[in-house]
């Protein structure tokens, strides 16, 4: 069964659904952030899904201890 890549529509969503004033994580961005980020950055979080997804693995340098 073939699982069709995300949309940036729904990339764009979930960005738009995250909760506000929570705590930062190991990489210290808030959610606020990203929020507020505007449409180019909302296109390459969704370039780097979409390559995540091609390749079908996590950057090493996401890898937490």
């Amino acid at each position: 069964m073939d699982i069709l890549p995300p949309t940036y529509n729904e990339v764009s969503n979930i960005i738009r659904k995250l909760k506000s004033n929570k705590r930062p994580g190991p990489d210290n961005i808030v959610p606020e952030l990203i929020k507020e980020g505007g449409q180019k950055l909302k296109h390459r979080i969704h370039t780097l899904i979409l390559k995540i997804w091609e390749k079908e693995e996590l950057p090493v340098d996401w890898e937490t201890v």
